[in-house]
């Protein structure tokens, strides 16, 4: 009875924090002047230098039936331009992985509107651990684009781990060398990625459905109502709320 209690109030504390959040950065909303600037790619470095601290992984989860990919491309292109080397989306049907071409084409709209005639220098790969597309260019690239869906979570999980079993069973691994660091390795090696630092969840549901667990562990969730028509204001609030805060781990 005690635990249920306990989850019950760890479950609407989670909640009101989200809540919250997504309100403080409503109030923070610039007025529609602002939001129909220009932003350039000078401002948006410029902003980025601003900041104590940016995520080396900034990852979005989108949680609605509609995906825009206009949208994401503007997430994306901001991120990029801003020097963040690692982005990803995740969205539970995998629509992006399934339309990974118009998602890059989206992206190159975005980047002329962005940086203009130079846009071709801003290199990236758009990847679904299946299959790349590259912009010119080969690993190591400046930014790293990763999609994934349900199958990418909980799922490869479960891969993981069947696969540490076989292999101690085989005499190849000891059960003493399976350490989180372990995990960690296999499942960098897999994603291509370190675990994010920072996300932000699109949506009204204050759940995750199923984005990799295991590498959330010591992430900064975010929540913003939608990621339809966001404007590079709210996009910069969620920046410099995780810029401001102070990562204890645990301590």
């Amino acid at each position: 009875m005690i635990l249920k209690l306990f989850l019950i109030f760890l479950h609407l504390s989670i909640s009101i924090k989200d809540f919250i959040l997504s309100y403080v950065c409503w109030l923070n909303k610039p007025f529609e002047i602002f939001k129909k600037r220009k932003w350039t790619s000078d401002q948006l470095k410029k902003d980025a230098k601003s900041l104590s601290k940016l995520p080396l992984h900034l990852s979005f989860v989108i949680i609605e039936d509609k995906v825009s990919f206009a949208d994401l491309a503007s997430l994306i292109v901001w991120s990029m331009t801003m020097d963040i080397s690692c982005v990803s989306i995740f969205d539970v049907q995998g629509v992006c992985k399934k339309n990974k071409s118009l998602l890059q084409h989206e992206i190159h709209k975005k980047q002329k509107d962005i940086i203009g005639s130079k846009y071709t220098r801003s290199q990236y790969i758009i990847s679904n651990n299946d299959e790349e597309l590259h912009n010119g260019c080969r690993s190591p690239c400046k930014s790293n684009i990763k999609l994934f869906s349900l199958e990418d979570g909980q799922r490869h999980l479960g891969e993981t781990a069947r696969k540490l079993c076989s292999m101690v069973s085989k005499s190849q691994f000891r059960m003493n060398d399976i350490v989180p660091d372990t995990i960690n390795k296999l499942l960098i090696e897999h994603h291509g990625c370190q675990d994010p630092d920072l996300i932000i969840r699109f949506g009204k549901p204050q759940v995750m459905y199923g984005y990799l667990p295991w590498q959330i562990r010591l992430s900064q969730i975010q929540s913003h109502p939608s990621h339809l028509n966001i404007d590079y204001q709210s996009f910069l609030n969620h920046l410099q709320c995780y810029s401001s805060s102070h990562q204890r781990f645990g301590k």
